[in-house]
């Protein structure tokens, strides 16, 4: 799906099919946009903050726009982090759904 006002380089299609984002730095965004805190996200993801602070670097450069906004006491999702926010729940939901249906269906 091309997002051209917040993600005017390319479409998250482009950069998903060019192996430039994977399923793990969409999890890991997810998480954090829920949290809105790289501490408390870091710990549910079982991992240390600063591969959570990378993979969130890699994947704004990559869409070549910034998700969030941090300061020394806060974080938050600027609009493009919204917008992308709502379409990783549904990406991350269907393709959970799909691997459930899977595993039921061919053992």
């Amino acid at each position: 799906m091309a997002f051209p006002p917040l993600f005017p380089k390319q479409t998250m299609t482009d950069a998903l099919t060019n192996n430039r984002i994977n399923i793990r730095a969409l999890r890991y965004f997810q998480v954090l946009a829920e949290e809105l805190h790289f501490g408390r996200a870091a710990a549910r993801l079982n991992i240390s903050q600063p591969p959570l602070s990378i993979q969130i670097k890699e994947l704004e450069e990559t869409l070549e726009t910034k998700l969030f906004e941090r300061t020394s006491r806060r974080v938050t999702l600027t609009r493009a982090g919204q917008v992308l926010k709502t379409e990783v729940d549904r990406i991350l939901n269907a393709t959970e759904h799909s691997l459930n249906y899977v595993r039921a269906n061919w053992p």
